[in-house]
């Protein structure tokens, strides 16, 4: 379930992200500027109604960043107001942006799409078991290794079956280092941060990094340490922010920096993701290349998220209408309003939000919650936690039945006892 977090924290947040908004600019083509005043209105509400303190969120529409804004407070210790600039946890954006690295060096011959990783380095790691020598950089990128998320048992033989692993993109990026002789972040920086302008952008934040970091916070709204992460990891480690990542998008919706045959390839679904167990969900989710893929009434879409359990990202667009959205939170609710976001961007279905099934902010289970939080407070005589209760659910669901009314109810009580209180005094 959400954070259920008071309404007067609520209230503070939702006026910190308009201060933010209003203290940075946003570029907006002319036929963007209903969408970009609609972002510019939704996001801070949201953000309100899903427990978030701070987001960074990004349109990409051709060639173009039409609208960037940035809202609420990159840690509730300090209040610090979030920026474009501000840079947050990618998570598992970062395997998206690896994959366009390897993709560059596999045009260049560096490595063979469907040579196994073997017959490059060896790969002690996964040396006990003989089926390592059969893992290509297509099975990595795709996600068909047959490796678990994290670990050295093999879950599936190589090449037969989707199985989302970070193991795999760390065996690619072990192997691309032995080949070229570079580091991860040498080889990002050469082939995507400087190409592709992503001046705030690193595999390896650390304390002595420049720019401001949003603390990550737990479904309890309490702010997190920083993750170390030692040489950084191409699965996880990716530091950015949501206008740079939303130049790596463009790239990829337009193809920039790869030959034709892998921008084809990253794009196209090669295997159908079953992270849903719903037949009708799962067959209209995918994988190419290093990206999720997803049906879409504008033809097929390109996505990636990322969950480090305090951040949250999302990254998706479409290659046919070059539309594209990136967004960062520092929040373990942070996905629970991609819906909301998704749907003022992009039409149709977000089929790959349904497969990955984070509850949304206004879940019928979570006005389900203030519902009873509502009664009992106001059965114990807590008439201020039952109006902070109401007044969400208003919020949440501006037509329930009865929750404005019964919220009038207690604002009266609540008047009644401050005007028997102040004629006593």
């Amino acid at each position: 379930m959400l954070q259920s977090m008071p309404r007067g924290r609520r209230s503070a947040c939702l006026t910190i992200a308009f201060f933010a908004l209003t203290a940075i600019p946003f570029v907006s083509c002319a036929k963007d500027a209903v969408s970009a005043e609609a972002m510019a209105a939704d996001v801070p509400r949201l953000m309100a109604l899903g427990d978030i303190p701070g987001l960074s969120v990004a349109v990409v529409r051709g060639d173009s960043l039409s609208w960037s804004g940035a809202f609420g407070i990159t840690d509730v210790r300090t209040g610090e107001p979030v920026s474009t600039k501000t840079v947050f946890e990618a998570a598992s954006l970062s395997k998206t942006l690896f994959s366009y690295v390897a993709l560059r060096l596999i045009d260049r011959g560096v490595i063979d799409l469907d040579t196994p990783l073997i017959r490059y380095a060896p790969y002690p790691r996964l040396a006990r078991d003989p089926r390592h020598r059969q893992v290509t950089a297509r099975m990595c990128l795709n996600h068909t290794t047959g490796l678990p998320n994290w670990g050295t048992r093999f879950a599936d033989e190589p090449g037969t079956r989707f199985t989302y692993s970070g193991e795999g993109i760390r065996f690619l990026r072990k192997t691309l280092e032995a080949a070229t002789g570079q580091t991860l972040e040498d080889m990002a920086r050469q082939e995507a941060f400087i190409p592709l302008g992503m001046p705030h952008s690193t595999y390896l934040w650390d304390d002595n990094s420049p720019g401001t970091l949003a603390a990550g916070h737990d479904a309890q709204g309490k702010p997190q340490p920083r993750r170390d992460c030692p040489g950084g990891s191409a699965a996880a480690s990716l530091h950015t922010t949501a206008n740079d990542y939303a130049r790596f998008l463009q790239a990829c919706l337009t193809g920039k920096g790869l030959s034709p045959e892998s921008h084809a390839t990253m794009m196209e679904t090669s295997i159908q993701a079953d992270f849903s167990a719903a037949p009708s969900i799962a067959r209209h989710v995918g994988w190419g290349l290093g990206w999720g893929t997803m049906d879409s009434p504008e033809g097929p879409v390109i996505w990636q998220w990322g969950d480090n359990g305090d951040t949250m990202a999302l990254a998706i667009g479409c290659p046919a209408s070059g539309t594209g959205l990136v967004y960062f939170a520092n929040s373990a609710t942070g996905l629970s309003i991609a819906h909301a976001l998704v749907a003022e961007v992009l039409p149709g279905r977000p089929w790959c939000l349904e497969a990955l099934a984070y509850q949304r902010y206004d879940d019928p289970t979570r006005i389900r919650y203030f519902e009873q939080a509502a009664q009992q407070a106001f059965r114990a005589g807590q008439l201020v936690r039952a109006s902070d209760c109401l007044e969400t659910l208003v919020d949440l669901k501006p037509d329930h039945p009865w929750a404005a009314t019964r919220l009038q109810e207690v604002r009266h009580i609540q008047t009644q006892r401050h005007q028997t209180s102040s004629g006593r005094s």
